[in-house]
């Protein structure tokens, strides 16, 4: 049975993860934050699915709870992201003046006191979450599957504009996973097996593009604060003209990708 596959999927990601928050609590490596994060999309994964059927509203309040370790988990990783791409590009002064460092250390503080209660939520989260599966059909869950692709399909028919793709890279991943809890059951076709690598493609071509968005933003924000540092001027100013020949390589990665899915699964051709 496809809810059983699903258990499953759930217990070995809740498993996983909270030994990555174990691992993460004795070494704070942004690799393990992003294993950490993972294990968290797959476990989200189970809830948007649950949220969908008939027990929605009992899925939704558990679900927040999952949500909200996940939201202190990805300030973390988004500081983690910023000041790997400020050292990379040398921009020092920049990097200080947006306190990228104290926030980090801050955000990590605060997570990393979080974890013991974070793990209790997560283990109510799983029976819950085990209980609701079955209690939900397969049909529910065929029709849930169903709605993310056609959700995914449409995007590429007229392809989505750059306003859309955060939303497109949701419905990305969620089919995805999905596609994995019913790989587990039937090994997938050659032609399936292409569908979720072009997914998973996509899924991170419009992620990379999306972190360097809030980068700029925040980049730009801190140009109207910092007037009165010239150094941080001058570096903001070098950063955001990187950062728009950046996201426009990655935009067009994205464009690309979308491109090759509508011919290939859209109009038919390789």
């Amino acid at each position: 049975m496809i809810q059983t596959t699903i258990a499953h999927h759930l217990d070995t990601h809740l498993l996983s993860l909270r030994d990555g928050l174990k691992r993460y609590m004795a070494y704070a490596a942004p690799r393990r934050m992003h294993k950490v994060r993972v294990d968290m999309k797959n476990i989200r994964a189970v809830f948007f699915l649950l949220e969908d059927g008939p027990h929605g509203k009992k899925a939704h309040r558990t679900h927040r709870e999952v949500k909200r370790v996940f939201a202190a988990a990805g300030k973390v990783r988004e500081y983690q992201l910023d000041i790997a791409w400020f050292r990379l590009h040398r921009k020092t002064m920049l990097l200080r003046t947006m306190k990228r460092i104290p926030q980090l250390k801050k955000a990590n503080a605060l997570f990393l006191t979080s974890i013991p209660g974070s793990v209790r939520a997560l283990k109510k989260a799983g029976q819950t979450g085990r209980s609701l599966l079955k209690k939900t059909s397969e049909g529910d869950i065929f029709r849930y599957f169903q709605s993310l692709l056609n959700a995914v399909l449409s995007a590429l028919q007229p392809p989505w504009p750059e306003a859309h793709w955060h939303d497109l890279r949701k419905h990305a991943k969620k089919l995805l996973i999905a596609g994995q809890w019913l790989a587990e059951g039937k090994p997938p076709s050659a032609s399936v097996h292409v569908f979720l690598a072009d997914l998973d493609l996509l899924q991170k071509a419009i992620g990379n593009w999306h972190d360097l968005i809030l980068l700029d933003q925040a980049i730009r924000e801190i140009r109207a604060t910092a007037v009165q540092n010239a150094i941080a001027q001058k570096e903001s100013a070098q950063a955001t003209r990187i950062l728009a020949a950046e996201i426009s390589a990655r935009a067009l990665k994205v464009r690309n990708v979308l491109s090759v899915m509508r011919k290939r699964w859209i109009l038919g051709t390789p």
